[in-house]
């Protein structure tokens, strides 16, 4: 079950990626904070013996970087995936960074890393994903012996994106797989927004269904505007 979805919970719970100031151990949503308040990028941290590191999709390559230069990351911890797992997420998580290489775009079918490879879970069709796929196909693949992370159908083409953006990934995944029945690319367009991976991490339970985290979302984003705006308040004095 979610926990109490109230901004101050939110708040007290989401933590700046400073190394210094976090535990050792941890397995974290993380994402990127713009300067007005807008989430924009998303990412997953994870701290064990090899070190604190923020992985994530740049919309060109898989990325695994220090926690040292992760400036503007917030981060949750995912109390599905216990600290004392953290190594072994990390294998995870580096093995699908050296040796996949997905393409950008706004569909997701379900696809999930698992042993170092991109799995399709359709068993056909395209390896696209946005930044959000990319850590959705990382937990998706962890706990693929329990069942789905995430009920990733709750989101479809007319429920989570703009007309512009049907219309750019509909052409696109038309022209590079003419094979495939149009009712079926469609299937696998979504846009699963950084806001609401993050609030995946304040759900107790999986799999996180798309009802039980808007409510949450929504206060995240009020909580990142909060944080953006302090953050100025304090560059400006």
């Amino acid at each position: 079950m979610a926990k109490k979805v109230s901004t101050t919970r939110i708040r007290k719970q989401l933590r700046a990626c400073e190394p210094s100031l976090l535990p050792e151990k941890f397995v974290a949503a993380a994402v990127q904070l713009g300067a007005n308040g807008r989430i924009h990028h998303s990412a997953i941290a994870v701290g064990s013996e090899y070190g604190k590191h923020i992985f994530g999709f740049n919309s060109a390559r898989i990325e695994t970087t220090s926690m040292e230069y992760s400036r503007m990351y917030y981060q949750k911890s995912f109390d599905n995936v216990p600290p004392h797992l953290s190594e072994a997420f990390y294998v995870h998580c580096n093995e699908a960074a050296k040796n996949c290489a997905p393409e950008y775009g706004y569909f997701y079918n379900g696809t999930y890393f698992k042993d170092g490879k991109l799995i399709n879970a359709e068993e056909c069709g395209p390896y696209r994903m946005t930044c959000v796929g990319f850590c959705l196909a990382i937990l998706q693949g962890w706990h693929t012996d329990n069942g789905e992370f995430i009920i990733y159908e709750d989101w479809n083409e007319n429920n989570s994106m703009l007309e512009i953006e049907a219309i750019v990934e509909i052409k696109k995944l038309k022209e590079d797989f003419p094979y495939m029945e149009e009712d079926e690319l469609r299937d696998g367009m979504r846009r699963i927004r950084p806001a609401e991976y993050l609030s995946c991490a304040f759900v107790d339970e999986i799999p996180v269904t798309k009802a039980l985290i808007e409510p949450i979302a929504k206060a995240v984003n009020e909580v990142a505007a909060e944080i953006a705006h302090e953050i100025k308040s304090v560059e400006n004095n």
